[in-house]
């Protein structure tokens, strides 16, 4: 009986020396996931309350595009044995804010995706130790060029169920500063394109007469990203005119490779003036851009003017002229002339009328 419980002793003994050796085994492994312990609910001391985390923050594709929503992350690193060298280092409690802004404003536009406040109990484990937090927002940039962002970590320290009120500010703001490609840019230039229009037509107009009338601009090297229209109106002060467009497809402008090697675009009409007066025109480019959902459209009006008078005297008018100025006296003398005749044959039959009365007396 004794030697079987001493038996039963060293099987337990061995087993408990197994079970040590097991755990002293496994235990390197999981230190790293659960040696350090991050601070809880129920802190005692502000030390307990706090501890340091590593912020990793950023966008989740680059480049970034001027109107074109991406995701930003804020994800903080805890519970492991010390903070990432090439991270910025933050304090955390175990109910935690974070805050995205624009350094200037009206550069973005930020929609928060996650809640704002979260708790570090609800960190996932990460692979090499420690756990993560992230928040998440939808930000859109409206400016392009350098444009910085700040993140702001605000901890609620609560020290034996109070809250330490001076502790909320405890971290600086966390600036990210990224490159916003321009999409705008091209557009900015074929805007300035536009105000340098080229236009040609008459200084001087007749009244029925048709003239031809044209303007061209160029795409500044973006007809990828840019499209533009040019259109021709009467202004509202104009004299009365007809303007037909020749280009062969009227809601389409028509392309052409310019000198410099860049596309341009080129319209045509024939103007006619109605009726005399200063003849206003209007040359309005419409340039067009997209950037993911928002489209961009500007309009560009070049004013032009003629002066449009009555038609002169044809060549058969002119010719006319004079003989309609001396028709008159023409006619005068005519009727002089006939008068003088009527007078004179009068007069000559009187004459002989006398010669016979003598001759019979």
């Amino acid at each position: 009986m004794y030697g079987e419980v001493r038996r039963g002793q060293r099987v337990r003994a061995a087993v408990v020396v197994v079970a040590v050796t097991l755990l002293a085994l496994a235990w390197p492994v999981g230190a790293p996931l659960y040696a350090i312990v991050y601070p809880g609910p129920d802190a005692h001391t502000v030390n307990e309350a706090i501890t340091d985390a590593s912020l990793d923050a950023k966008f989740d594709s680059e480049p970034i595009t001027q109107f074109e929503t991406t995701t930003f992350r804020a994800t903080i690193i805890y519970g492991t044995s010390s903070p990432n060298p090439d991270l910025p280092t933050v304090k955390v409690a175990w109910s935690n804010e974070a805050a995205l802004a624009a350094q200037t404003e009206g550069t973005f536009d930020i929609e928060p995706t996650s809640a704002s406040r979260q708790f570090l109990d609800a960190g996932t484990h990460r692979p090499n130790g420690g756990y993560e937090l992230t928040w998440t927002w939808d930000v859109t940039p409206l400016v392009p060029g350098k444009q910085t962002l700040t993140v702001s970590i605000l901890p609620t320290v609560v020290v034996e169920g109070k809250v330490v009120p001076g502790l909320l500010n405890i971290n600086r703001p966390i600036t990210v500063t990224v490159d916003v490609h321009p999409v705008q840019r091209d557009f900015d230039e074929v805007l300035k394109a536009a105000a340098d229009m080229k236009t040609d037509l008459p200084d001087e107009m007749v009244v029925g007469k048709q003239y031809l009338v044209s303007a061209s601009m160029s795409l500044a090297g973006h007809a990828d990203t840019v499209s533009a229209e040019i259109h021709l109106d009467s202004a509202e002060n104009s004299a009365a005119v007809t303007i037909v467009e020749v280009s062969a497809a009227p809601a389409t402008a028509q392309m052409e490779p310019a000198a410099a090697g860049e596309e341009s675009i080129s319209r045509r009409w024939t103007v006619t003036s109605d009726k005399p007066g200063q003849v206003a025109l209007i040359f309005t480019a419409t340039v067009r851009g997209q950037a993911a959902t928002h489209r961009l459209e500007r309009k560009v009006p070049i004013a032009a003017s003629a002066r449009a008078t009555e038609p002169g005297p044809s060549f058969w008018d002119r010719v006319q002229q004079p003989v309609q100025y001396v028709a008159p006296f023409v006619a005068l003398a005519i009727s002089i002339l006939g008068l003088w005749a009527a007078w004179k044959k009068r007069k000559a039959g009187e004459d002989a009328a006398d010669s016979s009365g003598d001759r019979t007396s």
